[in-house]
């Protein structure tokens, strides 16, 4: 059974908005010659070790907590059946292929 993009949009959202939340994801499908892809966009909490500085870049917790959380992310998105993304194939030289799928992840100010 194939799903269509707008469908897998949504089942993606629904995963993301059970774990973080519905105010703290965002589920953008591509327009245009950027049908294909997919961007989602996950807001979270600071850590409660956060160290950060004034006008500073983010501080190793900070930092650490993104990285487990984009990759709990792309774990949940990945294990929902029956998606398919398109794939990306760079122009770098070494035939690179990666899927249409663009996880970030941003502390909430």
């Amino acid at each position: 059974m194939e799903i269509t993009i707008t469908q897998r949009n949504r089942l993606i959202k629904k995963e993301l908005v059970n774990k973080y939340g519905s105010y703290n994801v965002s589920v953008i499908g591509g327009r245009g010659t950027a049908t294909g892809w997919v961007e989602v966009h996950i807001y979270i909490e600071k850590p409660d070790d956060c160290c950060c500085l004034e006008n500073t870049p983010y501080c190793s917790q900070c930092m650490k907590k993104l990285n487990v959380t984009r990759d709990e992310a792309n774990k949940l998105i990945y294990a929902i059946p029956n998606i398919e993304f398109y794939t990306y194939y760079s122009d770098d030289g070494y035939n690179s292929e990666t899927d249409c799928l663009l996880v970030q992840v941003s502390i909430k100010k």
